[in-house]
Order: structure tokens, then C-alpha cells, then sequence
């Protein structure tokens, strides 16, 4: 016989997993079972919070989800982050074990703490048929997170051109902006995604639309050397000579970083030759704000998280390599700055005491 007690109390891992958890985490349908009927307590979260009924949901272990939202499993319980079962399900495609925690009760639209939803979650991951089923049911189709980042958006910038369409088709606001000013067609621009770029525009998406700093979709498709989406940017009418708060054209940025076939297509359609920035007459005296030694040698290096710095193509290679992107929940290109500046820093006064 079992002594119910000692199944009760065995340790947990020092971050917090119990028994409970691990067999649900693996899969381990049995055992779960017997764990339950023994009294274990089926909400124990680990130190992150996380529940039985979370690791079972990221791994899509259907029948011991159902085995424990039958024994009182809360299927909006969140975790330290705000992601729920039905978050962690989304992001795994797991479309049965989003069905289930539905027909639960689990909510549609909760929030983790960045602001994050599950069909946000979805159409990162470009799980079409989840997001199919989570717009159906009633998903909000322009839920953005804390940074103004909408499902659209986040689907134009991972080039899931389907779920894009998707989107759309639901309703989704195709020229909403996040606090940067980006919007979805600038996003596709950006990342080299030509068919969510012809779909956005068939849907309406502004064509010159800008962002703070007054960039366009044409400035970021130059910037990063995607002629075809140039070209088809400006045969649907981009203006080619339009330029940002510093006077930097499509064509600066595409002439900064050496794309020639951007270059070509930017004078074939009318771009002037002899645009200047306005700040051109101190362009030489610009220099790091990173090492403070090396000169300006491209265009500034934008954080889209808190402040505009000016980096050497060196201190500024560095920072984009440690970055994860827009939309992760890693650090943010404004703390990776911080942390390059003071690895600088440090090298150049060391070097001024050896000197």
C-alpha cells in the first residue's frame, strides 16, 4: 500500500517542480493519475509559476490536460511572465490542446505582461490553423502588446504571408501604427518579405506611411537592400525623394550600405542624385557614442526601444548581434547598448593608463 502522505510531501526541485509536475511535463499519464488520486495538489506552480497544467500545454499532452482540469486545474492560472496554458499551447501549435483549454473556460484573450495574447503568440510562431481557430472563436484580431505590436504586424514581420492574409480577412487594421509609428507594411519592407508587402497593399496599407524619425517602408527596404520590394514599392507609387527628419532619402540609405541593385532601381524611377541630409557639413565630426574614437561611417543606428544612438559600423555590428529582434522578451537593443559602452569604456581607459 502507498502512504498517501509521502506521496504529499516528496521534495521538490530547487526551482520548484514537484512530482506532479514533472510527470505532466513528460507526459506520464498514469502516474499524473495516481499523483492526483493521492492528493497531490494539482495548481503547485514551480518558482516561475509555472503549473502542471502549463507543462502539459507546452508539450500538448491532451489526455493529461483533461486529466487535470478535471481534478480543479485553474485554465487561466498565469505565470510569472502572465503566460497561461493557452499561451504556452499557442506558441507550440498544439491546436487540440487549445480546443480543450477553450471548452474550459480558459480566456481568449489574456494578457501576459508585455501584453502578449495567444493569437499574437500564434502568428509569431506562424501557426495559421491556430490562428484560424482562435479568430472564430472570438479573438480581439488587433490586440496589441505593451509596445503597440499587433498580431498583423508581428505575422508581416516573420513573413508569414497565409496568417497575414488571414488577418486581414478578419478585419485587422492594416495601417495601425506601434509607438515607433511602424506598421505592418513597414515591417514586411523592412525584413525582405515581398509577398506580405503586395498583400498589405492590396489591402490598402499606406504606401508612404511614417515612422517618429520619419521613415518610410521605401527608406527601410533600401536600408537593408531588397531592390524587388523597391521596385514594387515604387510602382505602387511610393515617392522616391521623400526623406526622414535627418533629410536621409532611400537612396542614402541604399547608396550607405552598397546595394547596387536598390541603387539602380532608385535612379531608374526619378531618386535625386545630389539629395543632401542636413546634417552633411558635420557629418566628418560625428563620432561614437559607443568608443567615441571611431568615425560615422554609415547611417545612425536607431534603438527601437527607448534612444537614438550614433555608432561606428563596429560598436553598432556588435549591438544588432546580441539583439534579438522587436519581438522578443530577451534584453533590448537599449540595455545591449548600455552593456557595449561600458565594455568600451572600460578598454579605452585602460588603454589611457597604459599610455
Amino acid at each position: 500500500m502507498l502512504c498517501k502522505n509521502a506521496l504529499i510531501i516528496l521534495p521538490c526541485l530547487q526551482d520548484g517542480c514537484t512530482a506532479l509536475y514533472e510527470a505532466s511535463k513528460e507526459g506520464h499519464l498514469e502516474v499524473a493519475r495516481l499523483l492526483l488520486d493521492m492528493g497531490a495538489q494539482v495548481d503547485k506552480a514551480d518558482k516561475g509559476g509555472l503549473t502542471p497544467l502549463m507543462a502539459a500545454a507546452h508539450r500538448g499532452h491532451l489526455e493529461i490536460m483533461s486529466c487535470l482540469l478535471e481534478h480543479g486545474a485553474a485554465a487561466n492560472k498565469a505565470d510569472e511572465s502572465g503566460r497561461s496554458a493557452l499561451y504556452f499551447a499557442s506558441s507550440r501549435g498544439h491546436l487540440g490542446a487549445v480546443e480543450v483549454l477553450l471548452a474550459r473556460g480558459a480566456s481568449i484573450d489574456l494578457e501576459t505582461q508585455d501584453g502578449r495574447t495567444a493569437l499574437f503568440q500564434a502568428c509569431i510562431d506562424g501557426h495559421l490553423r491556430k490562428a484560424r481557430m482562435l479568430l472564430d472563436r472570438g479573438a480581439q484580431v488587433d490586440k496589441a502588446d505593451k509596445g503597440g505590436l499587433t498580431p498583423l504586424m508581428a505575422a508581416a514581420h516573420r513573413g508569414h504571408l497565409k496568417i497575414v492574409t488571414c488577418l486581414l480577412e478578419n478585419g485587422a487594421a492594416v495601417n495601425k501604427a506601434d509607438e515607433s509609428g511602424r506598421s505592418a507594411l513597414y515591417f514586411a519592407s523592412s525584413r525582405g518579405c515581398l509577398g506580405a508587402v503586395e498583400v498589405l497593399l492590396a489591402f490598402g496599407a499606406s504606401i508612404d506611411s511614417e515612422t517618429q524619425d520619419g521613415s518610410t517602408p521605401l527608406m527601410a527596404a533600401a536600408h537593408r537592400g531588397h531592390s524587388k520590394i523597391v521596385t514594387c514599392l515604387l510602382e505602387n507609387g511610393a515617392a522616391v525623394n521623400k526623406a526622414d527628419e535627418s533629410g536621409h532619402s532611400a537612396l542614402y540609405f541604399a547608396s550607405s550600405g552598397g546595394y547596387l541593385g536598390a541603387v539602380e532601381v532608385l535612379l531608374a524611377c526619378g531618386a535625386s542624385i545630389d539629395l543632401e541630409t542636413q546634417v552633411s557639413q558635420q557629418w566628418h565630426q560625428v563620432v561614437c557614442n559607443i568608443c567615441h574614437v571611431s568615425p560615422i561611417v554609415g547611417p545612425r543606428y536607431q534603438s527601437s526601444i527607448k534612444d537614438n544612438y550614433d555608432l561606428c559600423e563596429r560598436c553598432a555590428g556588435k549591438s544588432e548581434a546580441q539583439s534579438a529582434g522587436p519581438f522578443s522578451v530577451r534584453s533590448s537593443p537599449y540595455d545591449l547598448v548600455h552593456q557595449v559602452m561600458s565594455e568600451q569604456r572600460a578598454c579605452l581607459e585602460q588603454g589611457q593608463r597604459h599610455d
